[in-house]
């Protein structure tokens, strides 16, 4: 089985490339949509319009690349109605700490925005995030920063998803934008004169990886490797393959990539999972949870409604539809009790039709229920090219699917 580059590495790698290198790598055409989306952004830079659709990521980096870079006009970012919804006040307030004349064309605190007038790069050596609801923020300022003269020291209270930002630490380091991570900050030096953007550096995504795993619960003999998969991964989400034993699904590391097994005597019968700073994994871990018999409490989810949708939401209801017992026992907490659910949704005679709400991850996690009954459909899966466009055709290659 073959999964694609990390979407997180890859976008990282595209701005560095715009901002300190000498070309703009060409995504291959297998990779994730969002990652297609910012290269032909950059691609296309300065365009009057920025339209990043439903990709946080590519707003959020965009943001400041075309607020560090002077422009002789100014630059709309805008996106889908669900992008209107999602904030980025924090990012903003920086970037005007740095000088950025930014307007919001809406609701405040909420896209779409106006650049009006590009940063001073020899004016602040020194920036605080106060509020922080994404990582991605402080990776989209840690990523300009080495263009101010003086350098640029971010501080910070509190990270969620903070294993995003020591991605980022890592590859600017590996490329030459030397930068450290100490408590509550980060230094980033202005740029050197030995800056190396390359491309090598990229590997398979543990994101994408973690839909996989619950398909091995459906039918436990199976064994699957997955090419080019490693752990002492730049991911944080790497942890899924501790998660997973949890319920059963042991991975090893090969020469060849990851593979995969079942092994009963791993399972607990009640787990308890942070997934504060990997929320990317929460949907797949609540499939797992669902499918394996078990109390699994799942914490550290309130920063999830400001996701491609109210993933927490679509959690809940997705899995309460199929009859899973989900509790909700805060905005940040659920816990998912199950009970021989395979076998009972195997022998579900009506339909029952499942919401992705346009969110890739919530339509990943919700496909291995579609594997076990016609009955069970969704309702969109073209939102899963996203970040992982051959899933379906991967999982075809073992499962006779129903959807299509």
């Amino acid at each position: 089985m073959t999964i694609p580059f990390s979407k997180s590495e890859y976008n990282r790698l595209l701005i560095l490339s715009y901002l300190y290198g000498d070309h703009i790598p060409v995504p291959p055409s297998d990779c994730p949509d969002d990652v297609k989306l910012l290269c032909k952004t950059l691609g296309e830079f300065p365009q009057r319009t920025i339209n990043c659709d439903n990709a946080g990521t590519v707003l959020r980096f965009m943001l400041s690349v075309a607020a560090v870079k002077k422009q002789p006009y100014p630059i709309v970012i805008t996106g889908s109605e669900r992008m209107f919804e999602r904030p980025i006040e924090p990012l903003v307030s920086v970037l005007q700490q740095l000088g950025a004349d930014i307007s919001y064309m809406g609701k405040k605190g909420f896209p779409p925005v106006r650049v009006n007038g590009s940063v001073n790069t020899d004016s602040c050596s020194e920036i605080c995030f106060d509020d922080v609801v994404s990582s991605q923020f402080v990776s989209s300022i840690m990523m300009i920063a080495p263009l101010y003269t003086h350098g640029l020291i971010i501080h910070y209270k509190h990270i969620p998803s903070f294993e995003f930002v020591r991605m980022t630490s890592e590859m600017m380091n590996i490329f030459g934008l030397k930068n450290e991570i100490t408590n509550n900050e980060i230094k980033v030096c202005h740029i050197g004169n030995d800056v190396n953007i390359d491309e090598s550096v990229l590997e398979r995504d543990w994101s994408s990886a973690a839909y996989i795993y619950p398909i091995l619960l459906i039918d436990n003999k199976l064994q699957l490797s997955i090419k080019g998969l490693h752990t002492n991964s730049m991911q944080g989400d790497e942890v899924i393959s501790c998660i997973a034993g949890m319920f059963g699904i042991v991975s090893y590391d090969t020469a060849a990539g990851i593979e995969l097994h079942y092994d009963k005597s791993h399972i607990l019968k009640e787990r308890n999972i942070d997934v504060i700073n990997v929320p990317d994994l929460a949907p797949a871990i609540a499939t797992l949870a669902s499918l394996q018999d078990g109390r699994t409490n799942i914490f550290g989810m309130k920063n999830l409604k400001w996701k491609e949708s109210d993933r927490l939401s679509c959690i809940v209801g997705n899995l309460s539809k199929l009859g899973i017992d989900v509790q909700v026992n805060s905005n940040d907490s659920i816990t998912i009790i199950s009970e021989d659910a395979i076998s009972k949704m195997r022998n579900l005679d009506s339909p029952i039709t499942l919401s992705s709400s346009n969110d890739h991850r919530i339509a990943m996690s919700l496909y291995p229920f579609t594997l076990l009954n016609p009955n069970i459909i969704i309702d969109d899966l073209k939102c899963i090219s996203k970040s992982f466009p051959n899933f379906i055709e991967e999982i075809s290659t073992f499962f006779n699917t129903f959807a299509v």
